[in-house]
């Protein structure tokens, strides 16, 4: 995902725009619109979850690999891709923008 201007500033699939200069990744005139979004907030309450997830954990969460996590955050899918000291990527799915 990568960060959008509209009214305000949101996380979007690189196809959420139509390719042009300020979007050089955006899709074709013809390409079906990848409508996954994100807003900051929502993007917050994630990160806020998982760390809850993890301090939950405690002392067991030392070492612990979450990759392939999932949980929910207000209509968003969310799934852990890559988990380690230094990177973690995940994968979102918000429902309510792809209906």
């Amino acid at each position: 995902m990568t960060i959008m201007e509209g009214d305000t500033a949101f996380f979007a699939c690189p196809h959420y725009m139509i390719k042009d200069e300020k979007h050089p990744y955006g899709r074709e005139q013809q390409e079906k619109m990848c409508v996954n979004r994100l807003s900051f907030t929502q993007a917050t309450k994630i990160v806020d979850k998982f760390m809850k997830i993890i301090d939950a954990d405690g002392f067991n969460a030392v070492g612990t690999d979450y990759k392939g996590l999932k949980f929910k955050v207000s209509g968003i899918d969310v799934r852990i891709l890559k988990y380690s000291q230094s990177d973690i990527r995940i994968g979102v799915w918000n429902r309510r923008s792809s209906k």
